[in-house]
């Protein structure tokens, strides 16, 4: 009786290390797929959100060039550029940067003539005239800044040509893959 209880003890003690092992193991794959996927996501999801946004105000500009001379002649009047330089500027800058970044072509240098346009409209436009202080504004510098700040993801054209054509690792592949602790049942055998 005394040997088979031993039995039961180590059989429970082996099945206790291979469900740890187990839950080590893919505990460490859900954090990849979590950490690899679900961040290119959220940066799709912001290229997506910024298309929308940008390219938008960029259709109406064109659509009704008359109207969008006299808004920025009198309404916009931003300092330093003549109206008409600025309304190109603004119209070409929202038509073509909200594609580039959708596709993921040149994504942290898309974003930043969209992130100055928005600085200006928030602190230029709206300190002169409080109807253009949007918390809005704040959201999309934030959402352009974290585009500058990590580029496309790996769902980008950045990234496939990075991998095409550069013989280094891309700045976009994840570090914390070599940080993850290694599945190794020798280590979980130690005392």
């Amino acid at each position: 009786m005394h040997a088979s209880k031993k039995r039961l003890e180590l059989k429970s003690d082996i099945n206790n290390e291979i469900k740890m092992n187990l839950l080590k193991y893919f505990g460490c794959c859900a954090y990849k797929i979590v950490n690899n996927v679900g961040r290119d996501l959220v940066l799709l999801l912001i290229r997506i959100s910024m298309i929308y946004i940008f390219f938008k105000s960029g259709v109406a500009k064109i659509n009704d060039w008359e109207s969008t001379l006299f808004l920025f002649e009198l309404e916009y009047a931003v300092p330093i550029i003549p109206y008409e330089l600025a309304a190109y500027f603004a119209t070409f800058f929202e038509l073509t940067m909200p594609f580039l970044i959708l596709i993921g072509f040149c994504t942290r240098l898309s974003a930043v003539p969209l992130l100055m346009m928005t600085f200006v409209i928030q602190f230029v436009l709206g300190a002169a005239n409080p109807a253009y202080d949007h918390l809005s504004h704040y959201h999309w510098m934030l959402l352009l800044s974290v585009l500058i700040c990590f580029g496309g993801g790996r769902i980008s054209l950045d990234w496939l040509f990075c991998k095409i054509f550069c013989k280094k690792k891309c700045k976009t592949d994840s570090k914390a893959d070599s940080k993850l602790p290694q599945f190794d049942s020798e280590e979980s055998s130690k005392p």
